[in-house]
């Protein structure tokens, strides 16, 4: 049930929360500064080598980008932005609309249900997030 990096960052804890650790409202709501914590936010926004390299391509495509999605280890969850706020994004019925469309084939396949929403208004707030930073700087 690991959801973290694995790089070191003390003699006794190991890892960031990936998902907490983009640029975008970077440490805001929702994450620790704990390094011990599993929503540990990194000591520096892109702190790991994996959130650089998906900083990176995101950045190349920007404005090119049609379609960001981000799989999670746990729930049947269709999110999408924000989550460092409870507010929607002007585009939010675009994205609900693609996202319940994606339920409903879901659904259709293999029976199980998806809870489609904002993160933060479906789960909670969590600031950092990928899925955030496409939207917010790469403009997908």
């Amino acid at each position: 049930m690991w959801r973290k990096t694995r790089k070191p960052i003390s003699s006794s804890c190991y890892g960031t929360d990936a998902n907490r650790n983009f640029d975008f409202h970077w440490g805001e709501v929702g994450a620790s500064s704990y390094s011990c914590s599993d929503t540990f936010k990194g000591e520096t926004a892109f702190s790991e080598p994996e959130t650089q390299l998906l900083r990176d391509l995101l950045l190349d495509l920007t404005g090119r980008g049609k379609f960001y999605l981000t799989l999670h280890s746990y729930g049947n969850y269709l999110l999408y932005p924000w989550g460092w706020t409870s507010a929607l994004p002007s585009s939010w019925r675009d994205n609900d609309e693609v996202a319940q469309a994606g339920a409903d084939a879901i659904r259709s396949a293999t029976g199980t249900k998806y809870t489609v929403g904002s993160s933060t208004n479906v789960l909670y707030a969590a600031a950092g997030g990928s899925d955030d930073y496409a939207f917010g700087v790469a403009n997908f």
